[in-house]
């Protein structure tokens, strides 16, 4: 791995030390990189949070990737390096990783080298945008945080591409989460707010403009991307009605197989006591769902629906989370 040292202006000022050595024999030495984007500083375009250099078949601290600017200075210095010829591409970053600056070129060590690269960018062509978002209402916060919200992340994509991750805290700062550098013009962004687990939560559909020169501020209100249900029961033998406890029956197990023959909670289900008798879920995703609900009693007889093959079904809408149960009748097999 390259030491790497980073620079100062004094350090800068002091030359290159370049070894002198008879001979057509070469020296190793050092890389010096000094940038600037298309003429202008690091202080010129902000955009640019960092700056990676990349050379093939060596391996670089920091990943070879640094600040725009190290003591006030654009520019580092990689260590020992064997006398020969290296090429080399350096990229300036946004603060999302994207490329919005870039040049490659090529060096010859012979002993201490000093390379100033300014690097190519479409900054005439292209713009940003600077994104915020909120969530619905919650029983606790009408304006929730990412936290009161559960949500980690915000996957953000543009024109249909891969989309970027964003940490949630980001769009609810007063500068906002900094989109890639897009073309000018009407874009589709689509946003999903997901939990640390990567189940989404919250999404928005939309559109996004930019214009040259002007990087603009936009909102978004996400809607619910899951809805609830509430579920109960009730038990009976041989057609007279039974409470749990008539029932010895301790503990039930819920389940929703959705359209596609999947079961949300395996193949066991969400244990519950059978007293609860009516119990919310509130993070399922739209559609139709069959509803399983069943349990053994003390002798170990089965509680289930009658009919295992035509179980009832209930449909869940987004941002839907209805508080009258949906009952299901198990009956002793």
């Amino acid at each position: 791995m390259k030491r790497v040292l980073l620079l100062s202006l004094a350090a800068l000022l002091a030359g290159s030390g370049c070894i002198i050595v008879p001979g057509n024999a070469r020296s190793s030495g050092d890389i010096t990189f000094n940038w600037s984007f298309q003429g202008a500083s690091c202080n010129q375009v902000p955009d640019v949070a960092k700056v990676r250099i990349t050379i093939p078949g060596e391996t670089l601290e920091n990943a070879g990737v640094f600040p725009c600017l190290v003591d006030g200075f654009p520019g580092v210095r990689l260590n020992n390096f064997r006398a020969g010829t290296y090429s080399f591409t350096v990229e300036g970053m946004n603060s999302a990783d994207y490329v919005i600056f870039s040049k490659t070129g090529s060096v010859v060590v012979d002993g201490n080298v000093t390379v100033n690269v300014d690097l190519d960018g479409s900054r005439a062509e292209t713009s940003y945008a600077y994104l915020t978002w909120s969530f619905p209402a919650l029983a606790n916060a009408a304006n929730p945080t990412c936290a009161q919200a559960g949500v980690a992340h915000v996957d953000v994509s543009f024109d249909g591409a891969t989309a970027v991750r964003y940490p949630c805290v980001d769009g609810q700062t007063s500068g906002g989460a900094v989109t890639p550098y897009l073309s000018s013009g009407t874009h589709t962004i689509s946003l999903t707010a997901v939990t640390v687990d990567n189940y989404p939560l919250y999404a928005k559909q939309g559109t996004l403009v930019t214009t040259v020169g002007v990087p603009s501020a936009q909102g978004y209100a996400l809607d619910w991307a899951v809805g609830g249900v509430t579920v109960g029961w009730s038990l009976s033998a041989a057609s007279v009605a039974q409470s749990c406890a008539s029932a010895d029956l301790t503990n039930v197990y819920v389940n929703f197989q959705d359209a596609a023959g999947n079961w949300v909670y395996g193949q066991t289900g969400d244990e519950q006591a059978c007293a609860a008798t009516n119990v919310s879920y509130d993070y399922l995703k739209p559609g139709s769902y069959r509803v399983y609900i069943a349990g053994r009693d003390l002798a170990n007889r089965l509680y289930e629906p009658a009919n295992t093959s035509n179980l009832p079904t209930v449909t869940v809408q987004a941002g839907v989370f209805p508080r009258t149960p949906f009952v299901v009748a198990l009956v002793r097999k």
